[in-house]
């Protein structure tokens, strides 16, 4: 009697532990449905509409910027052409809304004289309550936009109008009419890569190569 409660309760445990594995298993199923890349958004986006707005309100030049890191200067042979231009962003949003900026989707389309052109951003400073406070500057080692992100604290996430100062290179000293871009999604839906993107035998080149001495026409 005794073996037959020990076999009765040994069985019981396995369908529990069945049961369990089972819900844990759907669970799983779950959660990377959950995560599906297909239903992801853009990351880094910088919201846009009637309650979110970005604005220039102050723009210095300078021929260097103290960076977090180390002082970036423009180089000696080019201080009579270029700055630095250290700009100042207004950004008005609903209140309790986080903002996550990259330097890589701000750009200044700006006129030179007659001239027009385009400056990536190089450095964000981190988010500010008053556009005339100095606060740390997170720079590229080299030049261009690099890795560099800013996320609003927990305060400024609060706040309905926050600031940030973004550096750009090279500026010319006729610059004149400027206009400050964000990077926004083309389409909605992703472009989704492959598992893996690259590595484990996929080494497909995706960019043909003309035969030698024959140029492609451009599109």
């Amino acid at each position: 009697m005794e073996r037959k409660l020990t076999y009765w309760g040994l069985g019981v445990s396995a369908v529990i532990l069945l049961l369990t594995l089972g819900v844990t298993y759907q669970g799983q199923q779950m959660i990377g449905h959950a995560e599906d890349p297909s239903a992801r958004t853009c990351p880094h986006l910088m919201p846009l509409g009637p309650h979110s707005q970005v604005e220039i309100v102050r723009m210095s030049f300078t021929d260097h910027v103290e960076s977090l890191l180390y002082l970036h200067q423009i180089p000696d042979a080019s201080r009579e052409e270029y700055r630095f231009a250290v700009v100042t962003l207004k950004i008005t949003k609903p209140a309790g809304q986080s903002l996550s900026l990259a330097a890589a989707d701000l750009t200044l389309h700006y006129y030179h004289g007659a001239e027009s052109e385009v400056a990536p951003c190089e450095g964000l400073s981190w988010f500010k309550r008053d556009p005339g406070s100095n606060v740390p500057i997170l720079m590229n080692p080299v030049p261009g936009p690099g890795f560099i992100k800013q996320t609003t604290s927990p305060d400024g996430a609060a706040r309905t109008i926050v600031y940030i100062d973004a550096v750009f290179g090279f500026m010319e000293p006729d610059t004149r009419e400027c206009w400050i871009c964000l990077g926004q999604p083309a389409v909605t839906a992703p472009f989704t890569c492959p598992t893996p993107a690259w590595g484990n035998g996929n080494q497909e080149s995706r960019i043909p190569k003309p035969p030698p001495g024959l140029q492609a026409p451009p599109a």
